[in-house]
């Protein structure tokens, strides 16, 4: 630190140490000597300090013996400090490889109508640029990821679910058109998944929450119950910042389980892949349905798993954030999130011993 750098961070610590210690409010007197002691300074620096913040108009002197207070200037220069200093919300960006990919396979599938329509209706920023339809998407993209004032991943969550849900037109009667779909929608996830990302039910997750990607299926394979409750522990992390992304979490980790279960198990896909309909192909190939014939105490406690699945189901459906909260969407609680979460870890281990027991 050179001769400037140094009174720089002196006059920087001084204004925030009258500022503590006044607690900003002007009518409070402090003793600026003590600051002085407090900070280690020499006379000559302490000297030089306060000559600097009452020239700025950041400090008054209110008495002869050396009382100080610190003037609404002073107030606000310090706040400016006390907000720079303050670590930052790490920038969540697009990464350029899926940008390119995503613009690809908007290129090929949509009109230039159609991606106005989704951009807007996913919030994203500005109007359409120009261009062609390829130049259109990347550079809405990258004015998406230069916008400090909005999330990228979120509003690219919300583009990507129009994408991945987008009707198999004519794909029925013509095999060709649907494995081109498959492989687009295979491109674009695997774009995700090598920047650390993944796609679940409208929104982009990374490392940060929950990632139901190839690694947690290959966890739930092999009935790792370990490492599956570190990523219910992951998801649990985030209930007192953000409930209502705890609870897609959870929701996310059961929806896994049972897709990994019946692709695994060589089952047919149920036509609405939503939690219910795969959690009953699971329930029936896994004899664990309430049927009449078990024990009374037992039957309530399968129908019990039965609730809890739907339940969660519902509750990200209604109060999560997969789909967007309206204004009118419930409020969860952080005692509500965790309820969600230890519940759904309570389904998916008593699914994965129960495979393991049937092999």
């Amino acid at each position: 630190m050179n001769g400037l750098e140094k009174k720089q961070d002196q006059r920087r610590r001084f204004l925030r140490t009258l500022y503590d210690a006044t607690g900003g409010r002007r009518l409070t007197f402090i003793l600026a000597p003590d600051i002085g002691t407090k900070l280690g300074l020499t006379q000559e620096e302490y000297t030089s300090t306060t000559d600097y913040l009452v020239g700025r108009g950041w400090m008054k002197w209110e008495t002869l013996e050396g009382k100080a207070s610190i003037t609404p200037a002073g107030v606000d220069e310090a706040e400016r400090l006390i907000a720079a200093d303050a670590p930052q919300p790490e920038r969540r960006n697009i990464p350029a490889p899926v940008i390119a990919e995503i613009s690809r396979a908007f290129d090929a599938t949509y009109t230039h109508a159609q991606i106005d329509n989704i951009f807007m209706e996913a919030s994203a920023p500005g109007a359409p640029p120009e261009g062609s339809k390829l130049r259109k998407v990347a550079a809405w993209l990258h004015r998406i990821n230069a916008d400090s004032e909005v999330d990228a991943l979120d509003i690219f969550g919300r583009l990507v679910r129009e994408f991945l849900a987008r009707p198999r037109w004519g794909t029925d009667l013509d095999p060709h058109a649907a494995e081109a779909y498959d492989e687009e929608d295979s491109r674009f996830l695997d774009a995700l998944a090598a920047h650390g990302l993944s796609y679940h039910d409208g929104k982009i997750f990374g490392a940060g929450l929950l990632a139901p990607s190839k690694t947690l299926a290959e966890l739930i394979r092999a009935r790792d119950l370990t490492a599956i409750g570190k990523e219910f522990e992951r998801a649990a992390d985030k209930i007192a910042s953000d409930p209502e992304g705890a609870v897609t979490a959870a929701c996310a980790i059961l929806e896994a389980t049972c897709l990994t279960y019946i692709g695994d198990e060589g089952l047919t896909l149920p036509a609405d892949k939503s939690l219910g309909p795969l959690w009953k192909v699971v329930q029936r190939h896994l004899g664990i349905a309430p049927t009449p014939e078990l024990d009374e105490d037992l039957k309530r406690v399968l129908g019990g798993l039965a609730s809890i699945v739907a339940g969660v189901g519902a509750f990200r459906t209604h109060a999560g954030d997969a789909h967007g909260r309206g204004p009118g969407a419930p409020s969860i609680e952080p005692r509500h999130a965790r309820l969600a979460v230890h519940a759904a870890h309570t389904v998916v281990t008593f699914i994965l011993e129960t495979w393991k027991g049937s092999k």
